[in-house]
């Protein structure tokens, strides 16, 4: 769950985890075709949200993830020194620069 500013609706989302192709299944489009069919369940049915090294935000970015501020970010049950990225909600923009996100993981 998350919730937006002091709201206490709680709101759904998925977490993106990993993504790793082994090495003898590399260069075959396998992560491109993973990536778009992940955004389309994820942002037809809730938000995303995903913890991923700076050399990885490029990446992540290429299928629609925005980085997100971690001054405006609270995650109440891990620490990480990683970025903080977020997909939308089709339709929906919860993620703007004044909005302070609480996030359970």
């Amino acid at each position: 769950k998350f919730q937006v500013n002091e709201d206490k609706t709680p709101r759904y989302y998925y977490y993106f985890d990993t993504l790793i192709i082994d090495k003898g299944f590399r260069n075959k489009n396998l992560s491109n075709i993973i990536m778009k069919k992940s955004i389309q369940i994820i942002s037809d049915k809730a938000f995303g949200f995903l913890i991923c090294k700076k050399n990885l935000i490029k990446f992540y970015k290429k299928y629609g993830w925005k980085q997100f501020n971690r001054n405006n970010l609270k995650i109440t049950n891990k620490k990480t020194k990683f970025n903080f990225l977020v997909l939308p909600k089709k339709g929906k923009s919860l993620f703007k620069k004044k909005n302070k996100i609480t996030l359970e993981v």
